[in-house]
């Protein structure tokens, strides 16, 4: 993954063109802070925004098409992936709340992209910081809290993996458990407003295409004047 960096990168900041990012929300009966517009959040200062390429088996086609390399990426080099995958995006002066995953079963990667300065990671006891392409693991049943206290909008990538202790015919029976518990789910809140499923597709509608929220290092700023002109370059070219 970390050979993968600048590929990544350049899809990443793309979207600063092409959206994609909605604010991070889940339904009011789950753990958090009151959010001002839909369901709850997980930070009690700050933002947090995400661009979901997988959420539980579920496939962000849209935003997929848009990070091809990354997608790539991942299914090459985490093949037992666990079918949930977002950027992680956190604005200066940002605290995630004390939370834990619901199981053991998977591990979480964090990729650092870009806007490491003042990030630190807390898991259990531990508390550490990010290093821009550098990849870091845990198991993130443990409680682990985050913040931010840098100038500029931290991205992260975030892939989840089923647990490397668990066989293939192992990881095939709890992704079978799993595919069937989301379809159940859907179908028994299809109607319903306050689910896990129908805030996050609200949450869509909250921040579309606006990227204003995005604080951006100098050297964002470069590589999106480069992305910029390399596609003016194109449309001259196809002119």
């Amino acid at each position: 993954m970390e050979q993968c960096y600048e590929d990544i990168r350049q899809e990443l900041m793309a979207l600063h063109y092409k959206g994609g990012f909605q604010p991070y929300r889940g339904p009011s009966w789950t753990p958090g802070i009151d959010a001002p517009d839909i369901g709850r959040q997980s930070h009690d200062s700050g933002d947090w925004n995400v661009f979901y390429l997988y959420l539980h088996g579920m496939v962000y086609d849209d935003n997929v098409e848009k990070c091809p390399k990354t997608i790539e990426m991942i299914k090459r080099v985490i093949p037992r992936h666990y079918e949930h995958a977002f950027f992680s995006a956190v604005n200066p002066n940002t605290h995630i709340v004390t939370h834990h995953g619901p199981t053991n079963k998977k591990l979480r990667l964090h990729f650092p992209i870009t806007g490491l300065n003042g990030t630190r990671l807390r898991v259990a006891d531990d508390i550490r910081g990010f290093e821009e392409g550098k990849a870091k693991i845990f198991d993130d049943s443990f409680d682990h809290e985050a913040w931010h206290d840098g100038d500029t909008t931290r991205i992260n990538l975030i892939v989840d993996f089923w647990h490397p202790d668990l066989t293939d015919e192992e990881v095939k029976f709890f992704k079978s458990l799993q595919n069937s518990k989301i379809r159940a789910e859907k179908k028994l809140t299809a109607d319903m407003k306050d689910t896990f499923y129908s805030v996050i597709e609200a949450a869509k509608e909250l921040r579309p295409n606006d990227n204003s929220w995005w604080a951006l290092s100098e050297q964002d700023r470069n590589i999106l004047g480069a992305i910029a002109n390399s596609e003016v370059e194109v449309v001259e070219e196809d002119s």
